[in-house]
């Protein structure tokens, strides 16, 4: 899964240089997560996963890739703020976005840490904390699976079209943008 997601990372530059703007990479990689999300709940509904694994692993890289193609212009945003900062009130106040931006990145992973174990509680998965081996009943698992997929695919897949839509609202505009247009 690391795999597809570093190879974006390092063409995501080449990708931004091509569309010309931050968020149209953002939301290009969000449709990509959104489209491999839902397919990948399409195809686990119909039962196509259960007979064939190599079709979600395929997928999952497909939404890792997505993932990404983000870190580029998420960063170039972080240095956009910080200039428009600078630009609107004078200050340079660099470090405090970026320290801000760096508790915001542990705080998500914190959070998002919790809720996988709560995720992982919720649709029954149990494991002895000695062994590590799964010991609720085993016919809790297709279940189980299903609702896995829904995390692993369909969840996402709204997340990508809510970040599409809070994209929509990105007041700055890219300075690629602003020389095209000149």
């Amino acid at each position: 899964m690391m795999l597809p997601m570093l190879i974006s990372a390092v063409i995501s530059p080449m990708v931004l240089k091509k569309l010309g703007s931050n968020v149209k990479v953002l939301n290009f990689a969000n449709w990509i997560t959104f489209g491999a999300g839902i397919v990948t709940f399409g195809l686990q509904m119909v039962g196509v996963l259960q007979i064939n694994f190599i079709f979600f692993a395929l997928l999952m890289g497909v939404l890792a890739f997505g993932n990404g193609l983000c870190f580029v212009p998420t960063y170039a945003m972080w240095v956009e703020t910080i200039d428009h900062n600078q630009e609107v009130t004078g200050k340079s106040m660099g470090g405090t976005i970026t320290s801000l931006s760096g508790f915001l990145g542990k705080a998500q992973a914190a959070i998002s840490t919790l809720a996988v174990g709560w995720v992982l509680l919720f649709i029954g998965y149990e494991v002895d904390s000695t062994t590590g081996n799964f010991v609720g009943e085993l016919s809790q698992i297709p279940p189980m699976l299903n609702w896995f997929i829904v995390i692993a695919g369909l969840l996402p897949a709204i997340f990508s079209i809510a970040a599409i839509f809070i994209y929509a609202k990105y007041p700055l505009k890219d300075r690629s943008e602003e020389q095209l247009v000149d």
